[in-house]
């Protein structure tokens, strides 16, 4: 039987063109698209003359490694760096659980993040810098859900998560240090809303995500007004934070940067001007963050010449690979 994967897509494509761009830019006849126009235009600026960035940055990441075992359980490697001036702080957590498939990749995503908070703990709480830079998302992190996972051993862990990142942002407030986070994706409708409001629409229900708002709107690359958001985490306890997005080049997306700490117009002057200043280009976004990506990231050929091969020695059991390579994943 012939495979017809690539004409059926083909298929899709074609009879689904419409339906596709309008996912990907607001159409011109588009009422919310009439709406917003002539606001957007006051709330989205040039980027500004970059100067050299002169910013005392730290950077923050984090790697994973996971590979099933013949038991059914998981091993599972983490590991987090915050690096500044070549100098790394780091935090790991090595373990094996039994962990409900529809839970891993939320137990994934959660440890690392975790990890990054403790190794940021660390960094604040005997060095100093201007800010730190880390990648993700700072409103994605405090909606965690606190319920339980299904993981054997590790299922009061979001109470744990929440309460380390609670303590990062003290420390943060404490020692006058901002967080930025930087995210590439992003499904936030914080700025979109800002504008219905600002319009008199705020009961409109926004179906627009502000990172499709600005590809579809801008002519040319800049950046959106803050916006301050309000927060609660996970014990009701408020958390202001301040939000904007970036257009880098017009054959890019956007970049999400929440803003956590100072937020006062030189702070944020400068976090822009380094935003910008360290922008390499489509594949490098930031260089202080891909520096600290290429630092943190475990590769198959360190995980299978050095890791695995002590876990043989030390547990007296080679990896009996009966279906071919057993599921394992890396991840940074």
């Amino acid at each position: 039987m012939p495979d017809n994967t690539f004409e059926e897509y083909l298929t899709y494509l074609t009879e689904n063109a419409e339906v596709i761009r309008s996912m990907l830019y607001i159409p011109k006849d588009a009422a919310i698209r009439k709406i917003l126009e002539s606001e957007f235009d006051h709330h989205y600026h040039p980027l500004p003359e970059v100067k050299e960035c002169e910013s005392k940055i730290a950077a923050t990441d984090s790697s994973e490694y996971m590979k099933e075992l013949y038991s059914g359980k998981k091993l599972f490697i983490y590991r987090a760096f915050t690096k500044y001036s070549g100098e790394i702080v780091s935090r790991s957590y090595t373990g094996i659980h039994s962990v409900d498939r529809y839970d891993v990749n939320r137990f994934n995503v959660m440890m690392m993040e975790d990890l990054e908070h403790l190794s940021i703990i660390d960094f604040l709480s005997e060095r100093k810098c201007d800010f730190i830079l880390v990648d993700g998302s700072l409103t994605g992190r405090i909606n965690h859900p606190t319920r339980s996972l299904r993981a054997e051993g590790m299922e009061n862990f979001p109470n744990i998560y929440h309460e380390h990142m609670k303590q990062m942002l003290s420390l943060s407030i404490r020692n006058r240090i901002p967080l930025v986070f930087v995210a590439k994706s992003s499904e936030s409708t914080l700025f979109t809303r800002y504008l219905l409001e600002q319009l008199g629409h705020s009961e409109m229900v926004v179906n627009v995500t502000d990172h499709l708002l600005i590809r579809s709107l801008a002519t040319f690359p800049g950046y959106s007004s803050p916006v301050r958001g309000q927060y609660v985490t996970s014990d009701e306890e408020p958390v202001s934070i301040e939000t904007l997005h970036i257009l880098p080049h017009m054959s890019d997306t956007p970049m999400k940067v929440d803003i956590f700490g100072d937020g006062n117009e030189y702070t944020r002057s400068e976090i822009l001007n380094a935003l910008v200043w360290g922008y390499s280009g489509l594949k490098v976004h930031n260089i202080w963050l891909s520096d600290v990506d290429y630092s943190v990231k475990f590769r198959k050929s360190e995980m299978a010449s050095t890791y695995l091969k002590e876990f043989e020695k030390i547990s007296g059991q080679p990896f009996y690979e009966t279906r071919g390579e057993r599921r394992e994943r890396l991840r940074i």
